[in-house]
C-alpha cells in the first residue's frame, strides 16, 4: 500500500510538473515543432494552424527551407544552415513565409539541438511564435516617418526637432540649405 500511495503522490506531482511546463510553453510561444537529424519536422503543435495559417499536415516530413525558403534573403538561410550544421542553439530566427491564404506572414523561432543517450543527434526541439503584427507595425511606423520626413522638409520655413540635450533630431531641408550644412549629420 505504502508503495502504491507514494506512485500515486509521484504520478500526481509529474502531472503537476507536466502542467506547469505546458502552461509557461504556452504563455511564452505560438506553437512548439520538433524535427527529425535531416531537419524535417516531425511534430508539430496543434495550436499551429489557429496562431500561423498554415496547414499541419502539409509541413510534417519537410524541412523549414523546404517550406519557407524561397521568401527568405539568401544570407539569412546561411547563417541558420551554419548553426544547424554546428548542432548550436539558436534563437530569433525570423523568416518570411505564405500562409495557406497566399498573406506574407513572419515568424521568430527558437531552437535547442537534441541528442539520444549515446550522444548522437536526434533532431531539434523548439517553439515558434508568429510576429506578424510586429514586423506590420514597424513597417508602418517607418512609413509614417518617411511620411513626417517628406513633409517637413518641404515646408518653406526652419523645422527642426531638438531632443531633451539640445542636439538635433531632425532638420528641415530649408533650414539646412539656410546654415550650409547637411540635415542628415
Amino acid at each position: 500500500r505504502r508503495l502504491a500511495a507514494q506512485a500515486r503522490t509521484a504520478e500526481a506531482a509529474a502531472k503537476a510538473s507536466e502542467t506547469r511546463f505546458r502552461d509557461v510553453v504556452d504563455a511564452g510561444s505560438d506553437w512548439v515543432w520538433e524535427t527529425d537529424r535531416n531537419h524535417r519536422f516531425s511534430f508539430l503543435t496543434e495550436r499551429l494552424p489557429q496562431q500561423s495559417g498554415e496547414n499541419t499536415q502539409a509541413i510534417v516530413g519537410r524541412t523549414r527551407e523546404e517550406l519557407y525558403g524561397g521568401e527568405a534573403d539568401a544570407t539569412v538561410w546561411a547563417r541558420h544552415h551554419a548553426d544547424l550544421a554546428a548542432r548550436r542553439p539558436f534563437r530569433g530566427f525570423i523568416f518570411p513565409y505564405r500562409d495557406t491564404a497566399g498573406r506574407l506572414r513572419f515568424s521568430r523561432v527558437h531552437g535547442k539541438p537534441v541528442f539520444a543517450a549515446d550522444g548522437a543527434f536526434v533532431g531539434y526541439r523548439g517553439t515558434g511564435r508568429d510576429i506578424t503584427p510586429e514586423i506590420e507595425a514597424a513597417e508602418a511606423l517607418e512609413a509614417n516617418r518617411r511620411l513626417l520626413d517628406g513633409i517637413v522638409d518641404v515646408v518653406p520655413a526652419i523645422v527642426n526637432v531638438k531632443d531633451k540635450d539640445g542636439r538635433y533630431v531632425l532638420m528641415n531641408r530649408h533650414q539646412a540649405e539656410r546654415f550650409g550644412v547637411k540635415a542628415e549629420n
